[in-house]
């Protein structure tokens, strides 16, 4: 198990490179908070298994290298992605 923490940096996506493709692993912004209403800061993410705040938006999915989070907040619609909200510290923990 590797535990770790990045910045967002505001952009539509961000890589967390840890160097090996992780079996699962969970993202929470540095109160705790993973979800408040329509609006996603993590959650757990399996290989082939995405975090999920609707049917077409991933908030957080795992990559050959480690794994992207997202940042989404005016797309029209009230569902927000913030796991990589550049205003923000978040905490994970990857399961090798």
């Amino acid at each position: 198990m590797v535990a770790g923490a990045y910045t967002g940096n505001g952009k539509a996506s961000q890589l967390i490179d840890l160097g090996f493709q992780p079996r699962a692993v969970l993202v929470a912004e540095e109160s705790g908070e993973i979800r408040d209403g329509y609006y996603c800061y993590g959650g757990l993410a399996l290989r082939g298994r995405p975090v999920r705040l609707n049917d077409t938006l991933v908030s957080v999915s795992i990559e050959d290298t480690g794994f992207r989070v997202y940042y989404l907040s005016n797309n029209g619609t009230s569902w927000k992605l913030f796991s990589n909200s550049e205003i923000s510290t978040f905490h994970y923990l990857a399961l090798c």
